[in-house]
């Protein structure tokens, strides 16, 4: 079983896989910003807090690296301290104690927007570094994040998964947003297949460096973004698919 570290636990993807992967037989200790309700073991603390950071990867073999500053209209300036600074460190951190093996990062399907307008099966198939288009401060950070986590799988020798989530829809809102927005159904990732998602991110056996999307399962007459990358790593395979009027 894995000693895990998940930062941004607090968060609504954070909150919803550490009590599946504690389920499972995990050890799982959070670190936010904000208090981790559902964790015993948890540290509060800014992400570019160096002592705190130091502290919480004590024994820590796999980390699940979630916390960000998440908005795609964020300036520049206002992602440079959690979405450059605050990982890099805990790369840093975490390579100097010696205990890590895994490191699960958490991109973003917006790497693909600027790619509209192209046909399906030309735009975020294979999952490739090289298929990135950002439109954004914020999804640049993750192209960033992803050569991040290439570079520490070089680096140190860990397992490393840069996972591109898709739509995570987090409230009636935001379901009726993707509702409306039929073109994006094929970016969609259910709850369901995100507790299972990052199960298998832990547990599955591979090394080296990966970059896969994580989505539920596309509309029928085709995907704009193809769950089969994550599926050839992790043996993971998407239940569900968007269901407008549910």
């Amino acid at each position: 079983m894995a000693n895990i570290l998940l930062t941004g636990s607090a968060g609504a993807i954070g909150r919803r896989i550490g009590p599946e992967l504690i389920q499972a037989g995990h050890a799982v200790r959070g670190y936010d910003l904000f208090p981790t309700e559902w964790a015993e073991d948890a540290v509060t603390a800014d992400l570019t807090d160096r002592e705190a950071m130091a502290e919480a990867l004590l024994g820590i073999d796999t980390v699940i690296h979630l916390a960000a500053n998440p908005f795609g209209k964020t300036p520049f300036a206002d992602l440079l301290q959690p979405n450059y600074v605050g990982p890099r460190q805990l790369v840093e951190l975490a390579a100097g104690q010696g205990t890590l093996r895994r490191l699960v990062l958490a991109s973003t399907i917006q790497v693909y927007r600027g790619h509209k307008g192209l046909p399906h099966e030309q735009r975020a198939q294979h999952g490739g570094m090289e298929d990135v288009a950002p439109t954004n401060d914020y999804a640049l950070s993750k192209v960033w994040l992803e050569h991040l986590g290439e570079w520490a799988a070089r680096e140190y020798g860990w397992s490393v998964l840069a996972v591109r989530i898709g739509w995570f829809v987090r409230n009636d809102k935001e379901h009726a947003a993707l509702a409306e927005a039929t073109q994006a159904h094929g970016w969609y990732l259910s709850h369901g297949d995100t507790r299972r998602f990052f199960r298998a991110a832990v547990e599955a056996d591979y090394a080296g460096f990966h970059v896969v999307n994580a989505v539920s399962n596309p509309p029928p007459g085709g995907a704009n973004c193809s769950p089969q990358p994550a599926s050839d790593t992790l043996g993971w395979t998407p239940k569900d698919r968007f269901e407008p009027g549910h």
